[in-house]
């Protein structure tokens, strides 16, 4: 059984490795290929041109992080040349309308719209617009195809550097090296926005951006050596576009000269930001030091300490004896300041040196103002200049090689926008009178270029700068990357024709499945037909188990079986009722001579031997009365050996034989003894009588052994001297003799004496 199981397994283990091959096809197809993925959905702004482009931004926060309930300001863009524009809308994923307008002055080509938008619940958001020109309707999308995902809270970024770790210190001479590596990070990833700025003069001090922010982290190194003796102030901004998320470090820089040094202020209180309202106090409290004599202290509260411009003096001449001072706030707007200190020695030429606070003080109008709820919570206003919202991003790689560049340039507080100042530079080269000013506000400007002719692959630079109405500047520069378009992974070179990589997928796989559908079929068929040569086991199920023979007998197969015993041909003359007599044999005498019964002489009998289909009959010559039954065709296709049937075996008994008409033309079953009965095809042999056996009957299902010829002389022996016995029953014998040919048995291998 085992055997058979293990057949089994190694004939259904073709079948499984096949049906593994045919479903890693799908996976071979995708590494050849090297597919990014099967959803090509977002290559479709690669393919987009830019004249056609409408576009959807958010200027000040991060559209992947926008917090719920907060009203944020979104921007469309769209330039079209040769198109006058009709109308744009944008919508939710709802159908909702955020923003529509529509425009009848011509010519109309380009068009920047800002407008708000709120969110009250959390998850992603799909927002599309559309743009409706005098020849079709476009597409907008929102811009590098980010997208719009609305968060519980978002968080302002933070200072993780302090200004007292800088190298050697903030207290240093000329022509010492300084260096302070400052470092922000934003929870969310947000991009962290940045303004700083120096006092005047302190042009020795220079930086580098290591990380710009736009993976919410900024990463700025300050480093220089100074010429001068002074205290030097810096001061930076950082926000990531929400109103209240704005955060600043301001800190001095002491270089002492050689013959004279720098006083140092240190400005301890307020240490923590305080809130006040207008017309209330606050007290400021420093303290000075310098190897000279400090004259004067001079109070200021100022938006950024590093520019001068800003600040808003409280007492310029203070006594160099008082250490404090209580500041009125009636005469400040409302905002948000820092104390500077500023002190002066007696040295000739004099020397001064500032401190700054490190807490702010907010000043709060006197009569609260309700806010506007469409108010928006971000763009944040600072005291200097800043250019946000730059597209493409720093260090982003495209494919499209006519781009378009844009950026938003915002002047400082209660300040305008120079126009005039406005600098704008592709790869060194100067571009702007090609840039498009969109006016949204005296203060805040939207600056878009396209370029005329397409970007060549590599590295190409942007640099912005302008001035406002107040002597603030903003610069920026960034850079981008053209990638090439390698026409070559996109189509197939078949015989001449370019053929798009995706036709020939789609045509490769439906030609793949036809064959799969005409061969499949087939290979299941010759995986389970098997072989035609293979050999069956016989198994048996029965219990009983085949008779062991002493010696090996030979099996001759029958081809046919007789159902029922065929009838013999009898003279009617001599045919007599005898059912109701009965004849007793004589007890044979110890001394009585045994009678042999006549016997055909040898040269009489044709003995008729075959192999395997072979019957062996004896065919007496002087019975001309016994008709040979018709033979039945022998069925070639069976092979399975007969079962013969077995025979019925009679025991002698004391009883007189029966007369020639006691002997019944049916043999009936005894209970015990058994005959066995195989047909001939010709003429019936004698019949051969068996000792009772006590072996169990033998089912149908199993083999029957052959008697061997040392079985067969025996009862050749019994038979005789039973006829020796009944010598005196001599009709008996001559009718014995005649029913014989009747009678269907089958003996093998009898020898003509027997």
């Amino acid at each position: 059984m085992k055997k058979l199981l293990g057949d089994k397994n190694r004939k259904h283990f073709p079948l499984l490795a096949f049906i593994f091959i045919l479903l890693s096809i799908p996976l071979a197809v995708y590494g050849l290929l090297n597919l990014d993925s099967f959803d090509i959905r977002n290559k479709a702004a690669d393919t987009t041109t830019v004249y056609n482009q409408c576009k959807i931004a958010f200027p000040y926060v991060n559209p992947r992080s926008i917090e719920k309930g907060k009203v944020v300001q979104m921007q469309v863009d769209a330039i079209t040349p040769d198109e006058n524009i009709k109308s744009v809308s944008v919508m939710d994923r709802a159908g909702n309308i955020i923003f529509s307008k529509e425009y009848t002055t011509l010519p109309n080509t380009s068009i920047s719209e800002i407008f708000t938008f709120t969110s009250q619940t959390t998850g992603d958001l799909n927002m599309l617009g559309t743009l409706t020109t005098d020849k079709e309707t476009k597409p907008c999308v929102v811009e590098e195809n980010r997208s719009v995902t609305v968060i519980s809270t978002n968080l302002a970024p933070e200072f993780k550097t302090l200004p007292s770790a800088a190298k050697p210190s903030n207290v240093l001479k000329v022509k010492d090296s300084y260096e302070y590596l400052m470092r922000v990070e934003d929870k969310e990833n947000d991009t962290i926005n940045y303004a700083f700025s120096f006092t005047p003069n302190a042009d020795w001090l220079k930086y580098s951006v290591i990380e710009d922010g736009g993976t919410g982290k900024l990463t700025i190194k300050f480093t220089g050596i100074p010429d001068k003796p002074a205290s030097y102030l810096a001061n930076i901004f950082v926000h990531d576009g929400y109103n209240k998320h704005l955060r600043s470090q301001s800190w001095v820089i002491n270089v002492d000269q050689d013959k004279n040094d720098v006083p140092k202020v240190t400005v301890y209180e307020p240490s923590k930001d305080a809130t006040v309202t207008q017309g209330g106090t606050i007290k400021v409290s420093w303290e000075g030091s310098d190897l000279n004599q400090i004259v004067k202290y001079e109070l200021y509260l100022a938006t950024n300490p590093a520019n001068p411009n800003s600040w808003i003096a409280v007492n310029k001449n203070i006594s160099h004896k008082v250490g404090s001072y209580i500041v009125d706030t009636t005469s400040f707007p409302s905002g948000t300041y820092q104390a500077v200190v500023r002190a002066t020695d007696n040295y000739n030429p004099a020397a001064t040196g500032v401190g700054v606070s490190a807490g702010k003080i907010v000043v709060k109008e006197l009569v609260p103002v309700v806010p506007d709820p469409d108010e928006p919570d971000d763009g944040i206003i600072l005291v200097d200049p800043q250019i946000i919202n730059i597209s493409p991003s720093k260090g982003s790689k495209l494919k499209n090689k006519n781009a378009t560049v844009s950026a938003t340039i915002i002047a400082g507080t209660r300040a305008e926008i120079d126009k005039g100042s406005i600098v704008f530079f592709i790869d060194d080269k100067d571009v702007t009178k090609d840039v498009k000013v969109n006016e949204i506000s005296k203060s805040e400007y939207s600056l878009i270029y396209s370029t005329p002719e397409p970007y060549k692959e590599g590295t190409h630079k942007v640099n912005i700068r302008f001035k406002d109405s107040k002597g603030g500047t903003a610069q920026k520069d960034w850079t981008f990357e053209i990638t090439a378009e390698s026409t070559s992974d996109d189509t197939y070179n078949i015989f001449g024709f370019e053929i798009p990589k995706r036709t020939a997928m789609i045509v490769g796989g439906g030609i793949l499945l036809l064959l799969l559908a005409i061969l499949v079929p087939w290979v299941l068929y010759l995986l389970w037909r098997g072989s035609k040569d293979e050999e069956y086991e016989t198994v048996y199920t029965n219990t009983y188990t085949p008779v062991k023979p002493s010696s090996t007998p030979e099996f001759e197969e029958e081809k046919e079986e007789v159902k029922e015993k065929p009838e013999s041909k009898v003279d009617d003359d001599k045919k007599t009722e005898t059912q109701s007599q009965s004849f007793t044999a004589p007890k044979p005498s110890a001394n009585m001579d045994m009678w042999v019964p006549v016997v055909a002489p040898k040269d009489d009998l044709t003995v008729i031997k075959e192999t395997q289909n072979d019957i062996v009959t004896t065919i007496p010559e002087d019975k001309e009365d016994v008709q040979t039954p018709p033979e039945e065709p022998i069925l070639a296709e069976e092979t399975v050996p007969t079962v013969v049937q077995p025979e019925e075996i009679l025991t002698p008994t004391e009883k007189p034989l029966t007369t020639e008409e006691t002997i019944p033309t049916v043999i009936q079953q005894e209970p015990e003894p058994e005959v066995v009965i195989t047909p001939s095809s010709a003429v019936e042999s004698p019949i051969v009588i068996q000792p009772n056996s006590t072996e169990p009957e033998i089912p149908q299902d199993t083999f029957v052994e052959e008697p061997s010829q040392s079985e067969e002389n025996t009862g050749a022996d019994d038979l005789m001297k039973l006829a020796e016995e009944l010598s005196n029953a001599p009709d008996a014998e001559e009718e014995t003799t005649q029913e014989k040919p009747q009678e269907n048995t089958q003996t093998n291998n009898t020898s003509p004496a027997a």
